[in-house]
């Protein structure tokens, strides 16, 4: 309950102060402190805290601006209201002036309680703006003291993403935050990912729920640097989105070592595969050398040596694809999130599966048609099934069943379990064994580095902190059923993704169907019999070769004959000088060079190099003759 006003009333008439007290009374919940000299004044204000004074202007013992002056001095808050018969207008001003709140005059008291009323109110409301500038004022040294502590990236920006805000933290990447101050906030981001973060930003103003994201940000000296963001709106009165606040941390150094651990697993996923791709590779050999054997012996009858023939072709090809996926699957490279099919990545999966695993685990797929498609790095997705399927297949050292198992699940009946949930659907790839099981005592520990339960020198604990990682860089989720005795189930829920997946298929013509010509070619390889084959191949088709075994005497043959030379064939591993600076120091002869590199192998780094150079294009060995020579014809065609 509130307690009374306390009103002090300076007053020596006693009639007048019996009225103004009545009055009082009669409207609000008061009690009233009369005194009439200035040694009871001082006593008053020394016992009392008043809400308000009333005050006679003039007073025998001492008048009512000497009255004013004393409140103030103790008390510069309090409301102080004269209330006098005799004050003139000019009397009135200047006790204004002075720090008065309001004059009455006692022939018109009905004045008298709405000015109290209201001199009470401009006192809270001069309280409570205080008290605002109070809270804003540790508002903003708060705010201040955490943006200038802290190493996460703080940005305040309009709806078009310009900077209204950029933290002290900002200064090390990107300059003086203050000049930042109304620029474009995605001009600082990777190229690459800028239309991904505006798609994400555009739909955090949209729906005014923050979304996280990873993306590469340029330096102000021109380093990439890894960050995670995490976004979220201020609206106004109404509920509409005003402003974006962007809070970010430079994660590469988190990044770089989720690389080297995905590194490492690869190397201990090959070794763990090595004794099933040895034995697919002599299987492969064997099918060589024995149709070749029984083709030199002449033991193959006339109408069965095409067949062994195309037997020999299909084990080349059958080893080149192996090889293929062994490097692709080994490569290490930066994140590259693209339009993927499952699908193709599971049929890429169970080919290599098929030829390493033991042959008492049964391997099948459940697989929903036409699936959509998803926005992952496929070499991610492929390293974290194929690290589900080794823990599988070491679950069942007796062999059992493996089941691939894949759909789609809307985000309603996935919230309940996973509050992150925010896209409509995911594709869900669920890896199923009838292995041992998990015991529950581990299960909460699975996905921490380096935790395992095999055996010594068995398992470096890191498969399934690589399946976590994945997962969750790519914005999805991990579910693990399981049952001792009876197997696990491991599900994989990833975001779909609505925009162009199919994968473009280049046509393979025979070599006699590709166009040849009369002009001459540079070829450059140190195998001498891939030199006699490329070389006759060739000229079979109406070619003049030169040939070179190194990139010095490459370089020495095109400049006694660049006139002549339409077209250079290199393999980029050469003795003495590497292919690429032989075509570098040809290019010094002949700006208008043209060349198209052969090579077992190559990072995506340097084959972006190359082409960026000036290579026409780069054949993967082994390649098809129609493929040579189709790079060749083309290349010289090229305008």
């Amino acid at each position: 309950m509130a307690e009374p006003l306390r009103i002090l009333l300076i007053e020596d008439n006693p009639l007048d102060a019996e009225l103004i007290q009545n009055r009082l009374a009669a409207k609000l919940d008061c009690s009233c402190t009369l005194v009439d000299t200035r040694e009871k004044l001082l006593s008053a204000l020394g016992n009392v805290r008043f809400d308000l004074v009333l005050c006679d202007y003039s007073i025998p013992s001492f008048d009512g601006l000497a009255a004013l002056e004393l409140v103030k001095e103790e008390f510069p808050d309090i409301p102080f209201i004269f209330v006098s018969g005799t004050i003139g207008e000019e009397r009135a001003i200047e006790s204004l002036k002075r720090g008065a709140t309001d004059y009455i005059l006692k022939d018109r008291a009905e004045r008298l309680v709405p000015a109290v009323q209201r001199a009470l109110k401009e006192v809270q409301e001069r309280k409570e703006r205080r008290r605002a500038q109070a809270e804003l004022l540790r508002s903003q040294e708060l705010f201040r003291l955490i943006t200038e502590n802290v190493y996460d990236l703080i940005a305040v920006l309009d709806l078009n993403g310009k900077r209204l805000y950029s933290s002290p933290s900002y200064e090390s990447i990107l300059g003086d935050p203050d000049n930042l101050m109304g620029t474009d906030s995605f001009l600082e981001i990777h190229p690459d990912d800028r239309e991904r973060v505006r798609g994400v930003f555009a739909e955090t103003v949209r729906t005014g729920i923050g979304r996280r994201s990873e993306f590469r940000f340029i330096a102000k000296d021109g380093s990439v640097r890894y960050v995670e963001s995490h976004g979220s709106v201020i609206k106004n009165p109404r509920g509409d989105v005003e402003k974006v606040v962007v809070v970010s941390r430079d994660v590469s150094e988190r990044k770089r070592f989720e690389e080297e651990l995905r590194q490492a697993q690869k190397m201990e996923s090959i070794g763990v595969l090595a004794g099933g791709i040895a034995h697919d590779f002599n299987n492969i050999l064997a099918i060589i050398l024995g149709y070749i054997s029984m083709l030199q012996r002449g033991h193959v009858p006339a109408e069965k040596v095409p067949k062994s023939y195309e037997a020999i072709h299909k084990a080349v090809l059958r080893g080149s694809g192996l090889v293929s996926q062994l490097l692709t699957f080994a490569r290490k490279s930066d994140v590259q999130l693209e339009p993927v099919k499952v699908d193709s990545i599971l049929r890429e999966l169970l080919k290599m599966l098929e030829a390493t695993f033991p042959k008492t685990i049964r391997i099948s797929v459940d697989s929903r048609p036409a699936l959509p498609g998803i926005l992952a790095d496929a070499g991610q997705l492929h390293q974290a099934l194929l690290n589900l399927s080794v823990n599988a297949r070491d679950a069942m050292p007796k062999g059992g069943s493996l089941t691939f198992r894949t759909g789609v699940q809307k985000r309603s009946l996935l919230e309940g379990r996973f509050a992150d949930a925010i896209a409509e659907e995911y594709v869900f790839i669920t890896v199923k064994d009838t292995g041992t099981g998990i015991q529950k005592e581990t299960l909460s520990k699975i996905f921490d580095p380096f935790f395992t339960t095999k055996e010594k020198g068995k398992g470096t604990g890191l498969g399934l902190a690589v399946v976590y990682g994945f997962v969750r860089s790519h914005y999805g989720f991990v579910d693990v059923e399981t049952e001792m005795g009876k197997g696990t189930a491991f599900t994989l829920y990833l975001p779909t993704h609505t925009g162009e997946t199919e994968m473009k298929e280049s046509a393979d013509l025979p070599a006699a169907d590709v166009k040849g010509g009369s002009e001459t070619i540079l070829l450059v390889e140190d195998e001498e019999m891939l030199v006699d084959l490329v070389k006759t191949l060739l000229e079979i088709k109406g070619y003049r070769v030169l040939v070179a075994h190194d990139g010095f005497e490459a370089v020495e043959v095109y400049r006694n004959n660049m006139d002549e030379v339409a077209l250079v064939l290199s393999d980029v591993d050469l003795p003495r000088l590497s292919g690429w600076d032989a075509y570098l120091k040809m290019k010094e002869l002949n700006p208008q060079v043209r060349i198209v590199f052969a090579s077992g192998y190559l990072e995506e780094e340097s084959k972006a190099e190359y082409l960026r150079g000036g290579v026409l294009r780069i054949l993967q060995k082994p390649y098809m003759p129609a493929e040579v020579l189709r790079s060749i014809r083309e290349g010289i065609d090229k305008k």
